[in-house]
């Protein structure tokens, strides 16, 4: 059996959610710490090949918020990660 270390377990984690998601066409919303700098949900996302990464400081115009809600209502499957508020 192969040791993992917490970084490879939470990476193995988010991709197996990422399979999950388009195997049974589901849209994950995965929210982590780290509200100040963002760094680990940038890391994050980009490993498990997210969707959309969502930085604490990024603040969305609506019209923005509005498209990126219909680009999801005809998916059949994401991945999204942010930070907590």
């Amino acid at each position: 059996m192969r040791a993992r270390s917490p970084s490879t377990g939470r990476l193995d984690d988010r991709a197996r959610l990422r399979d999950d998601a388009y195997t049974h066409k589901r849209i994950y919303l995965l929210e982590m710490m780290g509200n100040r700098s963002g760094r680990d949900v940038v890391q994050s996302g980009v490993a498990s090949r997210a969707h959309l990464i969502v930085l604490p400081f990024f603040r969305f115009l609506e019209r923005v918020i509005e498209e990126i809600a219909a680009a999801l209502s005809g998916a059949d499957m994401a991945l999204l990660e942010c930070t907590q508020p």
